[in-house]
């Protein structure tokens, strides 16, 4: 379904983009795509970060992905974390659930829905990473460590890491006494 709405049709509307011609594109939404994320936090205040190709596109993100048929929420993330990253981890505790609508960047028929929780490695002390490399387990996948101070929502790609980005400066940004790992 395709709408073009034009001069802009409210006063609002009218007064933030008076030349724009608006067009709103509905595209039919027939699944979801279940996603979970780990967010390691180390006790230097650093969060890990993943940059990997997607369909031929740089993606900066969080460590997880898609949740496959048959699998629970944490099989799927402690599955992911292993593939990308070598490393087996724990659960600390759930930290955010997609709470608004947000179709796949890669198929816009998708709904993604995405879950993050608070995890370490286990056996992992401080920032040190058993069996991880900055090219982790797949070589496809490169890490690095972003001070809670540096971290931005830019500095992701897809909104939801956006959100969650914003999240952690707001809840971890003053944290020193507490490490979660």
């Amino acid at each position: 379904m395709l709408h073009i709405l034009e001069p802009a049709s409210s006063c609002l509307e009218a007064r933030l983009y008076p030349t724009v011609l608006i067009v709103e594109v509905a595209v039919a939404v027939n699944r979801f795509n279940v996603r979970a994320y780990g967010i390691w936090l180390n006790s230097n205040a650093e969060v890990l970060v993943s940059e990997e190709y997607i369909q031929g596109r740089r993606i900066v993100k969080f460590p997880g992905g898609g949740l496959e048929y048959g699998e629970g929420l944490t099989e799927c993330l402690f599955r992911e974390w292993q593939e990308e990253t070598g490393l087996e981890i724990e659960i600390i505790r759930h930290y955010y659930t997609t709470d608004f609508f947000q179709p796949s960047a890669f198929n816009q028929a998708e709904q993604v829905l995405s879950i993050y929780y608070l995890v370490r490695p286990v056996a992992a002390n401080g920032h040190s990473m058993p069996k991880l490399d900055e090219n982790g387990a797949d070589e496809n996948i490169r890490f690095s460590w972003v001070s809670i101070t540096q971290l931005s929502p830019e500095l992701f790609t897809l909104p939801i890491d956006k959100v969650v980005a914003d999240k952690l400066v707001h809840d971890f940004g003053e944290w020193t006494l507490y490490p979660v790992n």
